[in-house]
């Protein structure tokens, strides 16, 4: 994990930058076939920072998963890690064009990823970005660590 920060309005804005695992797996695609595959993961104690499921595609993704008893749950309602790709998570004060701010940087420096999910909740924001492999996101944290700064 590390700490980045953005100075934008003399406001010193502190950054986490940090790997996550995201899991996946089907969905049934019915009244109540998300809630089928949700309510285990709520009742073994997962908290979701980041959620993700489309109406027809069939397919959620989760993340975190942390530890044996979450791992357990989340493969026995049929989820899986993904290893065909990697994501880097950005939680912290929400500002005003860190987005786009974010995905130049990445352009510039010739790295492309595969989606981007992001959230603002109160004066806070979470951004998710996905990649195809290891080696983009550890480029791209690089790349993160150099652009905004300490």
């Amino acid at each position: 994990m590390c700490q980045v920060s953005l100075t934008i309005r003399k406001t010193a804005v502190k950054y986490t930058v940090e790997y996550v695992d995201i899991w996946y797996g089907p969905v049934e695609d019915k009244p109540g076939g998300l809630a089928e595959k949700l309510l285990p993961l709520a009742a073994a104690g997962f908290t979701l920072d980041f959620l993700d499921a489309s109406r027809g595609t069939g397919m959620l993704f989760v993340a975190p998963v942390k530890g044996v008893g979450q791992i357990r749950v989340a493969r026995k309602t049929g989820l899986q890690k993904a290893t065909m790709m990697r994501a880097l998570r950005i939680t912290g004060r929400d500002v005003s064009g860190l987005g786009a701010q974010l995905c130049q940087v990445l352009g510039e420096a010739g790295i492309s990823f595969r989606a981007l999910a992001a959230a603002v909740v109160g004066k806070k924001c979470s951004l998710c970005f996905a990649f195809d492999s290891t080696e983009d996101a550890r480029k791209s944290k690089r790349v993160f660590r150099k652009s905004l700064p300490h």
